[in-house]
């Protein structure tokens, strides 16, 4: 090859180089690299996230039905006049009032504080502050939780006892073989079979259980009766067995109701509606409820329901505060006082709240209303103030066709691994959105350190964590750290995506056959949803489960792109060509030790004594990060650019910022023109210096072979 063709290769080679990297350092490059990454961070957040929140919301359902099969069928109510349950009975399930919170602040008339001068103090309705506390001002108590015990002035006992229809993942309750025929040690509650009739097959030696129940003052007369429960203000519970076409009830519970504003038991959204959200504040008299339902469960009928200011009263009224008729008035409603002096007055609220009785102004009704409050005052007025209902409501056996693809046993053993896919989808989302945060913050920090003006010197103390000679050093080991990071939680991340991937494979089957089966009541359309539902969303888990992997694959290319990128940026700009354009003389050679380019760096006056190793300032090697950033002082230009083969160094002198003392570390930085990054250097403050002291300083690639061959003044 000719000497021509050499040189214009050279020049091709050359030019691609500084094509490449223009390119490789160019802002809109950066900022393109830090959108993208933030991009593809969020979608992929929002992927594992949906899959997660879905099939959540899907399973809840599921888990619900196979509760309801594993649960003993009801064999009798009983309606106790006394709190206590007969032989075999067991009490059901009771809520609680839960109480209040101390929520309100009586001053007396003319309260002053010591603690912060004249200023009066009145009465409000938060909680006293230290000041009112100070001039004499009382909260308002608290008042207890109550359990609700009574229900028409009876305890209702259920006895429940039997089989359920799903014993467990590998047998059920047998059905009849052929109309009222049941297998040895079972009797037919019923006179059909199960897929027509709903006959079932229960153990012999106990009663068949309730299958209707329904409430009244009188029966209808196409209703068939086997037996009666009575209440104490004439409402009658009836209840029948073996009734053609019901299941069995294995469910009785109290729940908040309202139809008309879809409180009862959900089948979608809402809260628990068995018991009150949680305790209220004292002042307010309003109870706090659970969400409302989205979609009620229709499956639950409704056996008998009341006010719940009916329900409250009833039970308050058993309380040892509201036992004598004299003190039950609520205040605010009648003007009644609890007592001439509230505070040793055993019916008041304010009861031992105040070592003495306090003095309200006559118009100062929030002081009044919580000082002359009655205890069962207190419970009539929160009885009297809601407007929603309390009713008892029950659910049959949830019917499942004999012959379904699916059977019992088969989507009870799905539980399990459905339980595990939710699990794997947790730490899924989990392992996402930290991974993609962090990776987040560092694409915007190395952005920021990339992309800094070529005049500016100062780089913030949480780069200082990075250790490097300048700029771009930092922004390199920025980006092999997250690259670290990032990609081991990615690779960790897909751990539990493939878990998940597979067990869906060994559920799908399962609620694919029942969602397509049709296997529950022609009128029960709610058990069908549950896996129609739960196919849909079992889908939908998978496809954003698969678009994760897709978007996490992309972040791992980009993040291995931009890797190679930087090794070839790297590997082609060799040491010279890191060089700054004033560390070269004419002919672009580095000045070589013992020589000076005089045109680019200013000798300086030395003294004759030599500097001892312990006077020179290295770069810190600490894990600390430097409290402070310093530019260069007027005598900070380089002194001399030694060159030891492939090592280099330059010196020069620096003055210690004020207040740092010796073990201190702080940055200093310099530019040279045509220098694309600053030099930055971590200097730790020598033994013997402080701030004020010039230290002479090296390079962090300075390497000293020979002591003497420094010539250097004494730093101090």
């Amino acid at each position: 090859m000719s000497n021509n063709e050499e040189a214009e290769n050279s020049s091709c080679f050359t030019a691609l180089k500084d094509t490449a990297r223009s390119i490789y350092e160019s802002k809109y490059l950066q900022f393109a690299i830090c959108l993208a990454t933030i991009t593809l961070a969020i979608v992929s957040i929002v992927t594992a996230s949906i899959a997660f929140t879905s099939f959540d919301a899907a399973t809840d359902n599921l888990n619900g039905l196979i509760s309801n099969w594993e649960r003993a069928p009801v064999t009798g109510v009983y309606l106790s006049n006394t709190t206590t349950c007969p032989s075999g009975y067991t009490r059901m399930d009771r809520p609680k009032w839960p109480g209040t919170y101390s929520d309100a602040c009586a001053c007396p008339s003319g309260a002053y504080s010591s603690i912060s001068g004249d200023y009066e103090y009145s009465s409000a309705s938060d909680n006293c502050d230290s000041n009112q506390t100070d001039a004499g001002c009382v909260s308002q108590p608290s008042i207890a939780s109550v359990t609700l015990k009574e229900w028409r002035g009876r305890t209702i006992c259920l006895k429940r006892e039997g089989k359920p229809q799903l014993i467990n993942e590998k047998s059920m309750r047998p059905i009849p073989k052929k109309a009222g025929v049941c297998d040895s040690g079972y009797q037919a509650c019923g006179s059909g079979t199960y897929d027509k009739k709903r006959t079932v097959c229960f153990p012999e030696g106990y009663d068949c259980p309730v299958t209707g129940a329904m409430t009244g003052t009188s029966l209808p007369s196409d209703y068939t009766n086997d037996y009666t429960m009575y209440t104490d203000d004439g409402t009658n519970w009836y209840f029948r067995i073996e009734a053609e076409n019901e299941m069995p009830i294995n469910h009785i519970e109290l729940v908040l109701y309202n139809p008309n504003s879809k409180r009862g038991h959900c089948f979608l959204g809402g809260g628990n509606e068995e018991e009150y959200y949680s305790s209220s504040s004292s002042y307010y008299y309003t109870n706090s409820y659970p969400a409302k339902c989205s979609k009620l469960d229709t499956r639950w009928e409704t056996l008998d329901y009341q006010t719940e200011t009916d329900y409250l009263q009833e039970n308050f009224d058993n309380e040892d505060s509201c036992q004598d008729d004299t003190d039950i008035a609520d205040y605010i409603a009648t003007g009644t006082k609890c007592g001439t002096y509230p505070n040793t007055d055993t019916d008041c609220m304010m009861y031992g709240a105040s070592s003495s009785s306090i003095s309200c102004s006559s118009t100062d009704s929030v002081c009044l209303n919580i000082n002359y409050q009655s205890n069962c005052g207190a419970l009539t007025r929160w009885a009297n103030q809601n407007d929603q209902y309390w009713a008892v409501q029950f659910r049959r056996e949830i019917y499942w066709k004999s012959d379904c693809d699916s059977s019992m046993t088969d989507i009870k053993a799905i539980q399990e691994p459905i339980d595990s896919i939710q699990q794997a989808l947790g730490w899924n989302m989990g392992f996402s959105i930290t991974g993609n945060v962090i990776g987040a913050i560092f694409a915007i920090a190395i952005y920021h350190v990339k992309t800094q003006p070529q005049s500016s010197t100062k780089v913030s103390t949480f780069l200082c964590c990075f250790h490097g000679h300048d700029k771009a050093e930092y922004a390199t080991k920025m980006e092999n750290t997250n690259k670290k990071i990032s990609l081991a939680l990615c690779f960790i991340k897909f751990i539990p995506t493939m878990v998940a991937i597979g067990f869906f494979g060994r559920v799908a089957g399962v609620i694919k056959r029942a969602a397509e089966g049709d296997c529950s009541d022609s009128d029960d359309k709610l058990t069908q949803t549950t896996f129609t539902s739960l196919h849909s969303e079992l889908n939908e888990s998978i496809d954003s489960l698969y678009s994760q992997i897709f978007f996490d694959s992309l972040n791992i290319f980009v993040a291995l792109v931009l890797a190679i990128m930087a090794h070839v940026h790297h590997h082609h700009n060799g040491p010279e060509d890191d060089q700054p354009n004033d560390m070269k003389n004419d002919e672009g050679s580095i000045v070589e030790l013992g020589t000076m380019d005089n045109d680019n760096a200013s000798p300086v006056e030395v003294e004759d004594e030599k500097a001892t190793a312990s006077e020179w300032a290295t770069p810190s090697q600490q894990d600390e990060e430097p409290n402070q950033d310093v530019e260069l002082s007027s005598t900070g230009n380089p002194l001399v650019h030694y060159s030891d083969e492939d090592d280099d160094k330059t010196m020069m002198d620096v003055i210690i910022p004020d207040g740092l003392k010796s073990g201190d570390c702080f940055m200093v930085s310099t530019q040279s023109d045509g220098q694309e990054q600053p030099t930055l250097f971590s200097v730790t403050v020598p033994e013997g210096f402080e701030g004020g002291n010039t230290i002479r300083i090296m390079s962090p690639k300075a390497h000293v072979n020979n002591e003497d061959d420094i010539d250097a003044s004494n730093p101090h």
